[in-house]
């Protein structure tokens, strides 16, 4: 398993990349910015990007979907949850004084599984 995490985006919410080292497959969670550099790493590790994941929705968590999706056609999931704040970067862009980015696509949803630690995807 590869697993590297490392700031991106304006606030450097940290993001991480998941890789299995044999099918040279990854996910990315969190990348909140800094598509270029996501897309470096994962390529120093010669890894494809097969899906996108996000803890929760704050923009410093979701920020850099849009560019990734552009670049890789990936999809991308968060807890349907958090589906009002990722509705509304916006408004959080605001609050924040930075520029809204542009909104990915969310094709698939994270779902509770047990105490909450795992998580499944679901359509």
């Amino acid at each position: 398993m590869i697993v590297e995490t490392f700031p991106v985006g304006r606030l450097q919410c940290n993001c991480t990349i998941l890789g299995d080292e044999a099918s040279r497959e990854a996910i990315v969670i969190d990348p909140g910015g800094d598509a270029d550099l996501i897309l470096q790493q994962l390529n120093a590790h010669g890894l494809t990007l097969k899906h996108i994941v996000c803890t929760h929705a704050h923009i410093d968590h979701v920020g850099g979907i849009w560019d990734l999706q552009q670049i890789t056609g990936t999809s991308a999931a968060i807890h349907k949850g958090d589906m009002v704040l990722f509705e509304n970067l916006d408004l959080q862009a605001q609050w924040l004084q930075i520029e809204t980015p542009k909104t990915g696509h969310i094709e698939t949803f994270l779902k509770d599984v047990g105490d909450g630690w795992l998580v499944e995807l679901w359509k």
